[in-house]
């Protein structure tokens, strides 16, 4: 009998947890293509299809609201969005987070081919200019000379709209010394504008950098996704499809 009321008690937990899951769940995001698009012929990018196939296992539609990324932010912040679907450590205040990472990116600078500059370490960004898109979190050091108000004359800044396009072109030129972005979404974007890579020149970059999910914490339902997401992006069968569908998207 003590037997059978375990059971009992067991099935009833895991309906009543199920129970407590969404129908649906709306993440923000920002055109940072291929991870997530706004306009890409392949589909709305491979995290946003990622996401999108893990959750529908557990009968949760993913919509996905393309913004720009401050504002994306601050819905979450404010509990008129979910949460928001991919963010680095640095992004994350306020928010809830997933504890297991969704995947990786690796931010690298860009120069134009006439450049000598070259990223090593923090001491290389001294004396040089840079462009880069107002509200990104780029990694360290460079998240780092970015806060520090002594070097804002040293950054041209533009907004994620077509901003990193518009910064290529401008590197391209020699009007600063130095862009960067993650290098899936540099080739994305050049490929976009018909920008050929050999026109530009890679000049470092800034290692793997982990990005995660993050919740709204005025959403009722976030620690059980939360859960239900550190569960399934450490299988093993899902990392590989997280592979299969970045190469597809990058290829």
């Amino acid at each position: 009998m003590k037997f059978a009321i375990s059971i009992l008690f067991t099935m009833l937990s895991g309906l009543a947890f199920a129970g407590s899951l969404p129908a649906k769940i709306t993440l923000a995001t920002t055109e940072w293509c291929p991870y997530t698009c706004e306009h890409s012929s392949k589909g709305p990018g491979f995290v946003a299809e990622y996401i999108t196939e893990i959750l529908k296992k557990h009968k949760i539609e993913l919509v996905v609201r393309s913004l720009p990324w401050s504002r994306a932010i601050e819905m979450a912040k404010a509990g008129t969005v979910d949460g928001i679907l991919t963010a680095a450590a640095s992004e994350m205040e306020g928010l809830k987070p997933t504890t297991t990472p969704t995947g990786t990116y690796n931010v690298c600078f860009y120069t134009s081919p006439k450049s000598k500059w070259t990223y090593k370490d923090a001491s290389s960004l001294k004396d040089g200019r840079f462009g880069i898109i107002s509200g990104y979190s780029y990694g360290e050091p460079m998240d780092a000379f970015i806060a520090n108000k002594e070097n804002s004359s040293r950054l041209v800044v533009k907004h994620a709209k077509d901003g990193l396009l518009t910064l290529l072109e401008m590197v391209k030129a020699q009007r600063f010394d130095a862009t960067l972005d993650d290098r899936n979404v540099v080739e994305s974007a050049a490929r976009e504008r018909g920008i050929k890579m050999s026109e530009l020149r890679s000049a470092g970059c800034l290692g793997d950098i982990p990005y995660f999910m993050a919740f709204s914490p005025k959403v009722g339902s976030a620690d059980q996704v939360i859960k239900v997401l550190n569960d399934e992006l450490g299988r093993p069968e899902n990392k590989a499809s997280y592979q299969k569908l970045l190469e597809r998207y990058t290829k």
